[in-house]
């Protein structure tokens, strides 16, 4: 049941679907990085607010399926290494691949755009590459929350039990007392929804829940149904509740909703197809798509061009995929082709 429900290749069409969100959340969620009111023709509004802006920050649930199945893909990984110097390997593998495409795209890419349009500091530069700052690729501050939430996971892993209270403590207590000590976090906001995807890789929970339904339909009824209420609870309470972030419980509904939904939709051979090339260099559309919202309008003309939403995420797709083929390449040259997983 596990392959079924989120398998490897399910996994990379969740990676595909979150990308396309990511993109619609950071243009249209933000009306504030806007330089221009010409950028898009809107379909309509509800409420004074803009159809699109609504769509887009729905879409910030994009955060919410990368942190989940980063955190179900690396419980596999641990899984099939007991050794703790594997393990440790492992992540030092996963932070240095991160890290390095980070750098190079901000090198190669970012930086010498901003040196022609902007003015920028050696100092800029230096915080950015350290992770100190994300003013040059905004979206940045995932890099530093996944090498954290690695690192801490890596240590947990050592201690760990197999039962669920420390598993419930750690994902609920660590990031309730880091909210206090430091507030504002990006930490104690995501990590967990990384927590709870390790959780439901390590106890099977979604095999659970599909052997305590039998009806197919009624278990995706209810899966629907409970995802629908959280949203609408996000809706009207926002992000957050206290401490608590409401995208946090939405995560392992999400996944398992939109996981049933790709793989009937995946049997279209070009849709598959299509989903696997995105996911193939989704951190490279992850990381790129940012150069968008640099406040340099000639650039952001450029992103906005086909002026209708749907065209505009379809042509940023098109245009980047040059680019992420091409530092693709350059990386497989310098550090040698690797097997993805799903962490």
């Amino acid at each position: 049941m596990e392959k079924k429900v989120l398998g490897y290749e399910t996994s990379k069409y969740l990676k595909a679907v979150a990308i396309v969100m990511m993109i619609v959340h950071h243009f249209f969620a933000f009306p504030n990085r806007l330089m221009a009111n010409d950028l898009f023709v809107s379909i309509g509004s509800i409420q004074g607010k803009p159809i699109e802006q609504i769509i887009g920050e729905m879409c910030k649930l994009c955060v919410c399926i990368f942190a989940f199945i980063s955190g179900y893909g690396t419980y596999i990984s641990f899984r099939k290494k007991e050794i703790v110097k594997e393990r440790l390997s492992y992540v030092i593998k996963k932070i240095v691949n991160i890290i390095s495409k980070y750098w190079m795209v901000m090198i190669c890419f970012f930086i010498p755009i901003l040196i022609i349009y902007k003015k920028i500091g050696i100092m800029e530069i230096l915080n950015n590459m350290l992770l100190n700052s994300f003013s040059i690729v905004h979206n940045g501050w995932y890099v530093a929350f996944y090498l954290e939430a690695m690192v801490f996971i890596f240590f947990y892993s050592i201690i760990e039990q197999k039962g669920y209270i420390l598993d419930a403590f750690v994902c609920i207590a660590i990031p309730v007392i880091l909210e206090i000590l430091l507030p504002g976090n990006m930490f104690s906001h995501y990590f967990p929804t990384f927590m709870l995807g390790y959780i439901f890789s390590k106890h099977k929970l979604y095999d659970c829940y599909e052997n305590k339904i039998n009806s197919t339909n009624l278990k995706k009824v209810i899966s629907v149904v409970v995802l629908l209420m959280l949203l609408v609870i996000r809706l009207k309470v926002g992000d957050t509740v206290g401490f608590i972030s409401m995208i946090t419980f939405m995560g392992p509904f999400i996944c398992y909703v939109f996981s049933f939904v790709l793989q009937y939709i995946a049997k279209i051979g070009l849709i598959r197809k299509l989903l696997l090339f995105i996911s193939k260099y989704s951190m490279w559309y992850w990381f790129l798509q940012a150069i968008f919202h640099t406040g340099i309008l000639k650039i952001q003309r450029i992103g906005y061009f086909p002026k209708y939403p749907i065209l505009i995420v379809i042509w940023v797709l098109v245009i980047l995929t040059p680019l992420a083929l091409l530092f693709e390449y350059v990386c497989n040259i310098k550090m040698g082709k690797g097997k993805q997983s799903i962490a």
